[in-house]
């Protein structure tokens, strides 16, 4: 893996940069006893990942307002997957599972950060990231001509939106302590995403509406969060916040399991598994500087 960079002061406040990066994960060896079946290979190779990005750097208002943005495009190629019975359509037997090379991939898009100094009080920040990830090429079940990835089909847990807002302010003395009374509320979003590359064929594949429904259900809904801190942060080195997180009790989830334990188990309660999203929550922070 290498990386190449450069850059070009346009003006001592505003810097453009252009940089190309290349990286790779190693292979690896399937079961024995999946290989044999001809479903996966014995082996699979390294999949490559390149990177090209543009951006700028630029600070405004006597550096009270810094505005960085970047377009950027990583592909890769023999891009690793992960075939089990179920995808493959053999039986389903638990064992028969394995990784192997396929196409290619791609994900473009944007990127804008902005730090601004509104007050020596005041301070508000915001970022913002849009992308496209999707395979740019067909990928077949080895040693078939069967699509097990089709061009075109987005990547799973690939966010295509991102956004992320904060507020931060120093009150004024108004007490006798040496010291800086504060207060922030910070913000996240992201958009969907699908849990899986199963979920994703499940639905691209929907003959009937009833399918598309049930393919629906392993796309895991946006997910938004706020948390608001209020603390003091003192001349002698002691901090202290009160911290409130997830303040507006969003719902969600980050993890969507495809399996349905209900079934051996009896109880809908096992169904497709979710890790629910935190609800509201209340606590105190103390620290000490050195």
């Amino acid at each position: 893996s290498f990386k190449f960079a450069t850059r070009y002061q346009i003006t001592p406040d505003v810097m453009a940069y252009a940089l190309y990066s290349e990286g790779f994960r190693l292979g690896g060896s399937n079961s024995e006893r999946a290989a044999a079946t001809g479903l996966v290979p014995a082996t699979y190779g390294p999949d490559t990942l390149a990177n090209y990005e543009i951006g700028i750097k630029s600070q405004w208002l006597d550096n009270r307002l810094q505005i960085n943005g970047s377009a950027f495009l990583m592909e890769w190629t023999d891009i690793q997957s992960r075939l089990t019975s179920t995808s493959g359509g053999d039986d389903g037997a638990w064992w028969l599972e394995g990784n192997f090379n396929g196409g290619k991939a791609e994900q473009k898009g944007v990127e804008l950060a902005v730090d601004w100094y509104a007050t020596e009080r005041l301070s508000i920040s915001f970022s913002a990231f849009l992308a496209s990830p999707e395979y740019t090429t067909d990928t077949f079940v080895p040693n078939t001509d069967e699509v097990f990835i089709a061009e075109g089909w987005t990547m799973p847990i690939s966010p295509k939106e991102k956004y992320w807002a904060s507020v931060e302010y120093t009150f004024p003395d108004f007490l006798p302590l040496q010291g800086d009374f504060w207060t922030r509320l910070s913000y996240n979003w992201q958009g969907q995403v699908w849990d899986s590359l199963t979920a994703i064929e499940d639905f691209e594949l929907a003959e009937t509406p009833e399918e598309r429904e049930a393919a629906l259900e392993f796309l895991i809904p946006e997910w938004k969060s706020g948390t608001f801190q209020l603390g003091f942060t003192s001349d002698n080195g002691w901090d202290t916040a009160l911290i409130v997180r997830n303040v507006f009790d969003d719902d969600g989830y980050t993890y969507l399991s495809s399996t349905w334990y209900g079934e051996d188990f009896g109880d809908p309660r096992w169904r497709y598994v979710r890790n629910l999203q935190q609800p509201r929550s209340y606590s105190l922070s103390f620290s000490k500087r050195w």
